[in-house]
């Protein structure tokens, strides 16, 4: 049997792994930099008494929006200044068990209408005790690769934001345009007129501040009441 000699061709139809011809970094603080600056999610590192250390862009947004254009800075603050007394007592509960543990804790909760799955994760210190912990926040519409099978728990504080404003009815409606349904679909499956069912997508567009049905869906989705493939539900009439 003949040898192959040349180790960049190989006799099966599998191509031949590339040669590397660079070393990855070892630089943590470059690496640290470009993944908190390139992240489009909220990226926290927060402090076993509950003072944040670091906060990238979206962070500041999402814990303190008037932050970004006021320029005051979040950091060396206590989490109590932007998420209240009672949810910022519930997130430093987790955050000291995960530290406690050294295991990753994944919290569903809703902040702003928006619901969020945080990795809340130990970060090492050599042979030390962990003393702080890296936080991300997801939308729970993309973070299912986000939980990686850690232990979840659903937050007793949350933040409604303007979803507060609405009620059981257009909390229904707010679902069912999110699922992609017409107007007259939303009529036939609640067994109501199209004009009231019309009067309900005006008054949720003014509680909400949009315009329109695409935007009432972005809402509907990011607040956790929409699976990105969940179908659409078939009316009474559609059924007989």
């Amino acid at each position: 049997m003949a040898l192959n000699m040349n180790p960049g061709l190989t006799t099966s139809n599998t191509p031949a792994t590339p040669m590397r011809s660079w070393t990855p970094t070892n630089d943590v603080a470059w690496l640290w930099q470009t993944f908190a600056d390139h992240a489009t999610f909220p990226v926290l590192v927060v402090s076993k008494s509950g003072i944040v250390e670091y906060a990238n862009t979206p962070a500041m947004a999402l814990a303190a929006p008037g932050a970004l254009t006021s320029r005051i800075s979040i950091v060396d603050r206590p989490l109590s200044e932007f998420f209240g007394e009672n949810h910022a007592r519930e997130r430093l509960e987790h955050i000291q068990q995960a530290l406690a543990t050294g295991k990753p804790i994944v919290m569903e909760e809703l902040r702003r209408g928006r619901q969020l799955h945080c990795v809340i994760r130990p970060i090492p210190n050599g042979n030390m005790p962990p003393k702080s912990v890296l936080y991300c926040a997801y939308l729970s519409s993309v973070a299912a690769p986000a939980v990686n099978g850690f232990p979840v728990v659903r937050a007793k504080h949350n933040d409604s934001g303007k979803l507060a404003d609405l009620t059981a009815r257009e909390m229904e409606i707010l679902r069912l345009i999110g699922l992609g349904l017409s107007t007259q679909d939303i009529a036939k499956h609640l067994g109501r007129s199209v004009k009231t069912i019309e009067w309900h997508r005006v008054s949720l567009g003014e509680k909400l501040g949009v315009v329109n049905r695409v935007e009432i869906a972005r809402i509907a989705i990011a607040a956790g009441l929409v699976g990105v493939d969940e179908p659409a539900p078939v009316s009474p009439a559609a059924k007989n």
